[in-house]
């Protein structure tokens, strides 16, 4: 058996369809003869197996035309006659080429018109356009389809039909008959190639599994809210009823800011409207605002999925999906700085679009004539308060002002707190939910949003911990207490600031930045997150700042203290250009200093070089604090601090290493650390010995001599077992009596 497509176009004998561009005329039923198709519900499925039993009949009326090649073909797939005789059922004598119109007339009694009908509609479907989208869509209802087409498409054919075959079977044998039949389905989006780097002749079209599953009537899943459904797919397309979706004056934002949202609706259904571009930031619910226009406008809302809108391919299956299900189109992203957005196209049979888009990037101009720009606010306290409440619902909690003062986050974000705190709380076999369950599970969702550009640090400790100068603690406390009004204080003031502050720490290594900022971010009660310079600084042009958008948005919207450690690669002085390295890091610093200067979230930036910082960035900071290397006194306070309960030191000890050693706290830290395990080791009390091993090492790592001070006498009684015999300690140490200088360290201030 030969496969009769590999060869040369035949002349095919038959029926001709109508030519695409060409709407089918009524085929009333005749009287004599009653169609059972008649009696069938006029749904969505019933249109669809209708047009399923047409295409087949095509199929089959095409095989008898070939002849001997047709009718083995037919042989070898039998199941082709069952649609046959279930055709003459539903039409008796009625041939392929008469269905599509008589198809016609049937879903014009259909209310409300099934899918497949109004796309057809509102694109202006020819007859054989309409047979040719069925005939695709078969292999995917009935996989023995697809063996019957790689057979006739053969030698090794391809499983779904391409535009040329699918021309064919309709008759259409003129040169241009593939790209007329179906480039108004493929630009639709209801078909698409199965392999895109294919010769377009040679591509095997489909319609793809959720649009089939739509024009079918099968319920896509509901909700509007930020989280997916259990068992769906994450990037599972979702829709919203009307019925389901919040009126307008529900929504829990300004006044003003509703009643501009009140006016859209009209604009919208009577077509001077057709695009609302969304602008928000991260965590804010755009679905929300979408779904409750959408419902004004008589429409359900989809969402076809997050990477939707950044690939043209799914952005246009996404139309042909909203269009199959008579919804208004959801699309979402977040673009880079100076990244230019180009619109989505407008949808047929004037279905808007809703277009959620981060405040970075600029929009083409395409299709601004017809849309409308609407910024999501930022809710206020009282807002926070009602949607807190909201998103809670019956359940208890114990501090509602503790929850809206400390958590100032977007709408979603707040409810996507309020659902993991009640988990939190459960868990704790309780019902009320505490400030401590919302903090569990904000830390969990800032590491979520910020994984990969931002390491969480626990936030820990109190003033009293901090050893630094006067003049750096005063500094911070007054950092600490504008923080914490920050969102008041723009009231109190003509020039009406932002919510955002910027503080540089500045000192050597080990001298107590890090820990200062964990410490102002536990006195605030706000989780802190280290940036990670290697995840965000790139090689490539113009990475680097998209990363930090990235960066700087999310952790706005999460309302956490950003910790930039060591940014001297990022605040850098700009430079005078001699090669295009030194104009990319310009670029790289001038994008930094501008959205810094706007950022509404906590920002702590450490360096130990300040003198390389350029001086923009200072003028930009709310202050700078400067940390000192710790003296005498404040190194034998540190080790006070990071020292155990219970140790086994001999009056002095700390004093004698205090004024010895000039090392940093994050030295200390370190010598605490090796001296407690060494102690572990022998089974005994933290002792002398130990801490001298722990400071020989800290020297060691830096190449230099520790200078210890001699072990007095009472020191070394008290390493002296029972019976006088000397414990196992470290050599060595006494005769390193150098003055040299302190190691360099590492940054972890006086206690971690």
């Amino acid at each position: 058996m030969t496969a009769p497509f590999s060869s040369p176009r035949p002349a095919f004998p038959g029926p001709a369809y109508e030519a695409p561009g060409r709407r089918p005329s009524a085929v009333a039923a005749s009287p004599g003869h009653p169609a059972p198709l008649e009696a069938l519900p006029r749904d969505a499925a019933g249109c669809a197996g209708l047009w399923r039993l047409a295409a087949a009949l095509a199929l089959a009326e095409r095989l008898d035309a070939l002849g001997e090649d047709g009718a083995a073909l037919a042989r070898a797939h039998p199941f082709l006659a069952a649609y046959r005789e279930a055709a003459e059922q539903a039409a008796p004598g009625l041939a392929a080429a008469r269905w599509p119109a008589r198809l016609a007339a049937w879903e014009r009694g259909a209310d409300p018109a099934p899918p497949l009908a109004r796309a057809a509609g509102a694109l202006g479907l020819s007859g054989a356009q309409r047979l040719a989208l069925a005939l695709a869509a078969l292999p995917g209802d009935d996989s023995r389809f697809a063996g019957l087409f790689a057979d006739l498409q053969g030698p090794a054919g391809p499983r779904a039909p391409t535009a040329e075959t699918l021309a064919r079977l309709l008759g259409m044998d003129e040169a241009d008959a593939p790209r007329a039949l179906t480039a108004p389905l493929l630009a639709a989006g209801l078909l698409e190639p199965t392999d895109p780097d294919l010769q377009r002749a040679e591509r095997p079209l489909r319609m793809p599994d959720a649009l089939r599953d739509a024009a079918q009537g099968v319920a896509l899943a509901g909700g509007a809210g930020a989280g997916s459904c259990a068992g769906e797919a994450p990037d599972a397309p979702r829709m919203t009823r009307p019925g389901d979706a919040p009126r307008i004056e529900d929504l829990i934002h300004p006044r003003d800011f509703l009643a501009r949202l009140a006016r859209l609706p009209a604009m919208l259904a009577g077509g001077r409207a057709d695009l609302v571009i969304l602008r928000r930031m991260p965590g804010a619910d755009a679905a929300e605002i979408a779904a409750a226009l959408a419902r004004g406008a008589g429409l359900g809302l989809l969402r076809p999925g997050a990477s939707a809108a950044a690939d043209p391919l799914r952005a246009r299956r996404a139309g042909a999906l909203a269009l199959l299900c008579g919804a208004a189109l959801l699309l979402e992203r977040d673009a880079a700085p100076s990244e230019t957005v180009d619109l989505p196209p407008a949808l047929p049979g004037g279905l808007p679009t809703f277009l959620g888009l981060g405040r970075e990037g600029g929009i083409a101009p395409d299709r601004l004539s017809r849309a409308v720009t609407i910024e999501i606010p930022f809710p206020g306290p009282d807002l926070r308060a009602r949607i807190w409440r909201a998103a809670l619902g019956d359940l208890p909690v114990t501090d509602l002002p503790a929850l809206r003062d400390r958590f100032q986050l977007p709408h979603g974000h707040i409810r996507r707190l309020a659902a993991a705190a009640a988990g939190e709380a459960r868990l704790e076999g309780r019902d009320a939910i505490a400030p401590d369950d919302v903090r569990r599970a904000a830390r969990q969702l800032g590491r979520q949003e910020l994984d990969g550009l931002a390491d969480p640090l626990e936030a820990r400790g109190r003033w009293d911990d901090l050893v630094a100068s006067p003049a750096a603690t005063t500094l911070l406390q007054e950092l600490a207490a504008r923080a914490r009004h920050r969102e008041a204080l723009p009231d109190r003031l003509s020039e009406r600031p932002g919510r955002g502050l910027r503080a540089l720490l500045t000192g050597p290594s080990g001298a107590g930045k890090t820990l200062a900022a964990r410490i102002f971010a536990a006195e605030l009660g706000m989780d802190i997150h280290r940036v990670d310079l290697a995840s965000v600084v790139s090689k490539f042009v113009g990475e680097t700042e998209k990363n930090l958008a990235r960066l700087l948005a999310r952790a706005e919207a999460l309302d956490v203290v950003l910790l930039i450690d060591e940014g001297d690669a990022l605040l850098a002085r700009r430079t005078e250009v001699k090669s295009s390295n030194d104009r990319f890091a310009n670029m790289e610093t001038d994008f930094l200093l501008q959205r810094l200067e706007f950022h509404q979230g906590v920002v702590l930036i450490t360096t130990n070089l300040a003198e390389s910082v350029d001086p923009a960035f200072q003028r930009r900071m709310d202050a700078v604090i400067p940390f000192a290397r710790p003296g005498p006194e404040a190194r034998r306070r540190i080790w006070e601090l990071h020292l155990p309960e219970g140790t086994d030191l001999p009056p002095g000890a700390l004093e004698r290493l205090a004024r010895s050693c000039a090392m940093t706290g994050g030295q200390i830290r370190n010598a605490v650390r090796h001296a407690a395990g060494r102690a572990l080791e022998d089974g005994a009390l933290l002792g002398e010995r130990h801490l001298r091993a722990g400071v020989a090492r800290e020297y060691q790592k830096a190449g230099a001599m520790a200078p210890l001070p001699p072990e007095d006498a009472e020191g070394s009684d008290r390493e002296r077992g029972a019976g006088g015999a000397p414990r196992a300690r470290v050599s060595g140490f006494a005769a390193a009596l150098g003055r040299a200088r302190g190691p360099a360290g590492q940054d972890g201030g006086s206690r971690s």
